[in-house]
C-alpha cells in the first residue's frame, strides 16, 4: 500500500469531521446510534481528492464521487488488498460508487471491522496509474 502524506491525512479527517454527525454515542455496545459519516470525494485523472478516510466501525457511511474528469470513474472499497488489476474480483467490493464526466455517484454502507481497506477506480489503467486510496476504520 502506498503511504499517505500527512496533508492527505489531515485534509481527510477535515473532509470527514466537516460531514460527520455525532448522533448518538458511538461506543457500540448498543446505547447509542453509531455515528453517521459523509465523505466527499473529487475524482479527477488519476486521483481521488482525498484519497484518506478515518470511519467508525459500524457507522453508517455515506461516500459521494464527484467527477471532475473527463472520462468515467469509480470509487471502490475492497475487502482485501491489491497489487494489481488482474488481482481485481468484484466479490472483493464492499461498496462501489460511479460517476460519469461532469457527473456525481453515492454509496451508503455499514463501515466493516476495524481495520484498513484498499480503495481503488477499477476502470482498467486507472488503478495502475495511481487512481488509489485507504480508507481507516477505527474500533
Amino acid at each position: 500500500m502506498k503511504r499517505i502524506g500527512m496533508a492527505a491525512v489531515v485534509a481527510a479527517l477535515l473532509a470527514v469531521g466537516a460531514c460527520g454527525d455525532s448522533g448518538g454515542d458511538g461506543d457500540g455496545d448498543g446505547g447509542g446510534a453509531a455515528d453517521d459519516t459523509r465523505i466527499a470525494v473529487i475524482g479527477t485523472e488519476f486521483v481521488f481528492t482525498p484519497d484518506a478516510y478515518l470511519v467508525d466501525a459500524g457507522a453508517e457511511v455515506k461516500v459521494t464521487l464527484s467527477n471532475e474528469g473527463s472520462i468515467e470513474h469509480n470509487w471502490v472499497l475492497l475487502s482485501e488488498e491489491i497489487r494489481s488489476e488482474d488481482d481485481l474480483d468484484t466479490g472483493m467490493y464492499l461498496a462501489e460508487a460511479i460517476a460519469q464526466p461532469g457527473e456525481s455517484g453515492e454509496v451508503t454502507f455499514t463501515a466493516p471491522a476495524a481495520g484498513t481497506y484498499q480503495v481503488v477506480c477499477d476502470i482498467p489503467g486507472h488503478f495502475a496509474a495511481g487512481m488509489e486510496g485507504e480508507l481507516t476504520v477505527s474500533g
